[in-house]
Protein backbone atom coordinates (compact mmCIF):
# COMPACT_ATOMS: atom_id res chain seq x y z
CA UNK A 1 0.00 0.00 0.00
CA UNK A 2 1.14 3.31 -0.60
CA UNK A 3 1.52 6.16 1.23
CA UNK A 4 -0.97 8.59 0.21
CA UNK A 5 -3.67 5.54 0.63
CA UNK A 6 -2.52 5.18 3.75
CA UNK A 7 -2.96 8.55 4.87
CA UNK A 8 -6.84 8.14 3.56
CA UNK A 9 -7.03 5.11 5.70
CA UNK A 10 -6.61 6.83 9.11
CA UNK A 11 -9.82 7.08 11.02
CA UNK A 12 -10.85 10.09 12.10
CA UNK A 13 -10.53 10.87 15.81
CA UNK A 14 -13.34 11.62 18.08
CA UNK A 15 -12.95 15.54 19.10
CA UNK A 16 -13.60 15.02 23.14
CA UNK A 17 -14.95 18.12 24.82
CA UNK A 18 -12.72 20.83 26.32
CA UNK A 19 -11.64 20.35 30.05
CA UNK A 20 -11.38 23.30 31.77
CA UNK A 21 -8.86 23.27 34.78
CA UNK A 22 -10.37 24.40 38.16
CA UNK A 23 -7.64 25.96 39.83
CA UNK A 24 -7.66 28.30 36.62
CA UNK A 25 -11.78 29.05 37.20
CA UNK A 26 -11.02 29.78 40.61
CA UNK A 27 -8.39 32.02 39.80
CA UNK A 28 -10.63 33.76 37.56
CA UNK A 29 -13.78 34.01 39.57
CA UNK A 30 -11.32 35.65 42.31
CA UNK A 31 -10.21 38.09 39.83
CA UNK A 32 -13.74 39.15 38.63
CA UNK A 33 -14.52 39.51 42.32
CA UNK A 34 -12.28 41.31 43.14
CA UNK A 35 -12.95 43.55 40.25
CA UNK A 36 -16.29 44.23 41.02
CA UNK A 37 -15.31 44.96 44.96
CA UNK A 38 -12.98 47.92 43.66
CA UNK A 39 -15.42 49.16 41.36
CA UNK A 40 -18.08 49.21 44.14
CA UNK A 41 -15.65 50.95 46.44
CA UNK A 42 -15.06 53.88 43.83
CA UNK A 43 -18.37 54.34 43.44
CA UNK A 44 -19.34 54.63 47.06
CA UNK A 45 -16.47 57.21 47.24
CA UNK A 46 -18.22 59.08 44.55
CA UNK A 47 -21.92 59.37 45.91
CA UNK A 48 -22.76 56.58 43.99
CA UNK A 49 -22.85 58.22 40.85
CA UNK A 50 -19.66 57.21 39.65
CA UNK A 51 -18.40 60.41 38.17
CA UNK A 52 -19.02 63.37 40.21
CA UNK A 53 -16.24 64.68 42.90
CA UNK A 54 -17.45 64.88 46.59
CA UNK A 55 -19.57 68.09 47.18
CA UNK A 56 -17.76 71.13 47.84
CA UNK A 57 -17.98 73.97 50.00
CA UNK A 58 -16.90 77.14 49.10
CA UNK A 59 -15.28 79.47 51.55
CA UNK A 60 -16.01 82.36 49.45
CA UNK A 61 -19.20 83.71 48.25
CA UNK A 62 -20.06 85.65 45.30
CA UNK A 63 -17.82 85.36 42.45
CA UNK A 64 -14.45 82.98 42.08
CA UNK A 65 -11.86 83.56 44.72
CA UNK A 66 -8.13 81.82 43.36
CA UNK A 67 -5.78 80.88 46.22
CA UNK A 68 -1.93 79.55 46.08
CA UNK A 69 -0.56 77.06 48.16
CA UNK A 70 2.27 78.75 47.95
CA UNK A 71 2.89 82.53 46.59
CA UNK A 72 7.05 82.88 46.97
CA UNK A 73 9.63 80.40 46.06
CA UNK A 74 13.18 80.88 47.44
CA UNK A 75 15.37 79.06 45.46
CA UNK A 76 18.45 81.05 46.83
CA UNK A 77 21.32 81.94 44.42
CA UNK A 78 21.04 80.30 41.16
CA UNK A 79 23.79 79.89 38.22
CA UNK A 80 22.79 82.23 35.07
CA UNK A 81 21.25 79.96 32.39
CA UNK A 82 20.31 77.83 34.78
CA UNK A 83 16.59 75.98 34.42
CA UNK A 84 14.49 76.45 37.46
CA UNK A 85 10.81 74.72 37.21
CA UNK A 86 8.02 75.28 39.87
CA UNK A 87 5.24 73.52 40.26
CA UNK A 88 1.78 76.41 41.13
CA UNK A 89 -1.07 74.55 43.02
CA UNK A 90 -3.83 77.00 42.23
CA UNK A 91 -7.31 76.13 44.18
CA UNK A 92 -10.80 77.70 43.47
CA UNK A 93 -12.22 78.60 46.51
CA UNK A 94 -14.71 80.42 45.11
CA UNK A 95 -18.40 79.84 44.29
CA UNK A 96 -18.87 80.75 40.73
CA UNK A 97 -16.30 78.76 38.18
CA UNK A 98 -12.82 80.34 37.90
CA UNK A 99 -11.46 81.21 34.31
CA UNK A 100 -7.82 82.00 34.00
CA UNK A 101 -7.86 84.42 30.82
CA UNK A 102 -3.95 85.19 29.02
CA UNK A 103 -0.65 83.73 30.75
CA UNK A 104 -0.47 84.76 34.61
CA UNK A 105 1.75 87.41 35.58
CA UNK A 106 5.09 85.92 37.01
CA UNK A 107 7.38 88.67 38.95
CA UNK A 108 11.31 87.80 39.09
CA UNK A 109 13.03 89.22 41.90
CA UNK A 110 16.93 89.18 41.66
CA UNK A 111 18.82 90.32 44.73
CA UNK A 112 22.11 90.78 45.37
Amino acid sequence: MSRSKRRRAAKPRASQPARVNPLLLGVGGLVAAMALLVVAVLSSQNGGTGSAPAAFTPTYTGGPRVEVAQEVFDYGAVKLNTPVETVFRVRNVGDAPLEILGEPQVRLVEGC
